[in-house]
């Protein structure tokens, strides 16, 4: 279930629009704090460098 959430948070990234709060809203997480936890565990990235990319 983590890495489902994950690939939708990498989908919803490239869209630059869409504050990080939003992301972790839209795919499911408690709060910023866990998905930022979660995305870097699985990406090895935080979410702000992915966008970055």
């Amino acid at each position: 279930m983590r890495k489902i959430k994950i690939e939708h948070s990498l989908a919803l990234l490239n869209d630059g629009s869409i504050p990080l709060n939003e992301v972790a809203y839209r795919c499911g997480f408690a709060d910023h704090a866990h998905f930022t936890r979660t995305f870097k565990a699985v990406t090895g990235y935080l979410p702000k460098q992915f966008r970055k990319i």
